[in-house]
């Protein structure tokens, strides 16, 4: 019996050689993220088993979630539904985390395997708080590596289609690379080339994008007008 299209995603994530290209692409998540700093952060991974980036110092705690296979019973008309389990369990859209409660959040390709992707970004977009970092590392659908993962319903959204979601959340992209090897294992790009993207670059196994949530500026209150004194206990934490 053929595996459901959940775990045959899963199993090939899991897979050394696709976990070598991976490790090869997120490796270059540190150089691209700036000044993200802050008190909680979400990793979202494409299996258990992934490694976690070395993003630990840049968050007080970063909580791990990995994409799974639904519960049963609550099938998709195309098949097993796909959600996400860590420190909880629930679909792509109910993720239940507080609103803007997120410095840092990095969905490392679950958008591939997410059947509402669209939904996906709009429930990360909503747990970055103001002037929080959202990292995307998408599998490159035009890499000559796609053969590997083909026939697994592993589906990347195009960069139109990311761009156009990103913005309907009021998230702005600050970076956009191609990362990780051409063909060979572990043949990544550094950071010195990255400043000249060549055209052949563009087939690289994945893309990073870094977007932010920009806080929008304070309007000042008019000159004499008493502002609002918050006691101790105001907006407390």
């Amino acid at each position: 019996m053929r595996p459901s299209n959940t775990l045959d995603a899963l199993r090939w994530f899991s897979r050394p050689d696709a976990r070598r290209l991976m490790a090869g692409a997120q490796a270059q998540i540190e150089e691209r993220l700036g000044r993200a700093f802050g008190c909680w952060g979400l990793h979202l991974m494409p299996g258990p088993g992934v490694d976690l980036p070395p993003l630990a110092h840049r968050v007080s705690r970063l909580l791990a979630m990995h994409r799974c296979e639904w519960r049963p019973g609550q099938e998709s008309a195309s098949g097993s539904a796909r959600g996400l389990t860590g420190v909880v369990r629930c679909r792509d859209d109910q993720l239940p985390f507080v609103d803007a409660g997120m410095a840092l959040v990095v969905a490392q390709h679950v958008l591939e395997t997410s059947e509402h992707p669209r939904a996906l970004i709009a429930s990360l977009a909503r747990l970055i708080e103001p002037e929080g970092t959202l990292v995307l590392l998408i599998l490159n659908p035009w890499s000559p590596l796609r053969w590997r993962w083909r026939g697994r319903r592993i589906r990347p959204p195009s960069r139109a289609q990311v761009r156009v979601w990103l913005g309907e959340n009021d998230l702005t992209i600050e970076s956009e690379d191609w990362v990780g090897g051409h063909a060979r294992i572990g043949r990544t790009i550094s950071a010195r080339a990255l400043g000249s993207i060549r055209p052949w670059h563009r087939l690289r196994f994945a893309r990073l994008i870094v977007a932010r949530r920009h806080q929008p500026g304070l309007t000042p209150l008019p000159a004499g007008r008493p502002g609002l004194r918050l006691g101790a206990g105001v907006g407390a934490r």
